[in-house]
């Protein structure tokens, strides 16, 4: 996605991408250098409610689900560095014209938000798109109705982008033991609210790609990106992105960063 949205944003924007997994970065940088982009600033660190130097425990089995807590499943770690959003902006004096955060890191959300508190207070107009996976928010320590209290105390509306569904059934349709998880969009005001496609469908399983769900989040983006201004890219930086996907791809400067060993090979292999 941060090649998607370094196109919506257009010259005069800005899109931050955090991404602390070197492997994952070093595809990353290599996609945003061969696509010409000049509008992306990467870091390679990931986002919490804190600064320093943290573990990134590593999933053998599905190079998207690396995590900064140990989920006591016998991964293997590495050292990373971490940072606090609030903490990473304060001097770069651009906390207005944040337009979209953008957040998946498995289950580890809720530390995301925590550190980014002075933006959320400061910036009325900020719109977030998160991953909301209960069965990782509860590994992270924390439970899935507080993440949600989370959103809602700033002000946030939530919307489910697979169930046009009340805040209470998303707890009750998603926190029910099981490992299905959707995507949030969070808004503020009921006028910057954007129709949003839905599809009645709940299930996202981690070894499948949801067509829908990519349509639907390329609608999204691209209408609620209407000031081109500053969008921030936390976890899976490219690596959900349109791989074997049945999309228009011709006018979107895409090439996906899936390592080739990865289970679910893309036809947008890096040249």
């Amino acid at each position: 996605y941060t090649l998607l949205f370094a196109k919506l944003v257009g010259d005069t924007g800005k899109v931050f991408a955090f991404e602390p997994d070197p492997v994952h970065f070093t595809i990353l940088k290599k996609n945003v250098e061969i696509n010409g982009y000049k509008n992306v600033i990467l870091k390679q660190k990931a986002v919490t409610d804190k600064n320093g130097n943290i573990k990134l425990y590593l999933s053998e089995q599905n190079l998207g689900d690396h995590r900064i807590y140990d989920s006591y499943d016998n991964r293997r770690s590495i050292d990373i560095e971490c940072i606090k959003l609030d903490d990473y902006f304060k001097d770069l004096n651009i906390i207005d014209s944040i337009k979209m955060i953008k957040i998946d890191v498995q289950g580890a959300e809720y530390g995301v938000i925590q550190g980014m508190e002075y933006i959320l207070k400061n910036n009325k107009n900020i719109k977030m798109i998160t991953e909301f996976a209960p069965s990782c928010i509860k590994l992270f320590g924390i439970s899935p109705e507080d993440y949600i209290n989370s959103l809602t105390k700033y002000g946030f509306k939530i919307k489910d982008l697979h169930n046009e569904i009340s805040t209470d059934k998303l707890l009750e349709i998603y926190n029910n033991g099981t490992d299905i998880l959707t995507n949030l969009y969070c808004y503020r005001e009921e006028s910057n609210s954007i129709s949003i496609p839905i599809q009645k469908s709940i299930s996202i399983q981690p070894d499948m790609v949801d067509n829908a769900y990519s349509s639907r989040m390329h609608f999204l983006l691209n209408n609620a990106i209407e000031n081109k201004e500053k969008i921030i890219n936390i976890g899976c930086a490219d690596c959900a992105g349109f791989r074997d996907l049945d999309l228009d791809v011709t006018n979107i400067d895409i090439i996906d960063c899936v390592p080739p060993d990865y289970k679910h090979r893309s036809k947008f292999q890096i040249a």
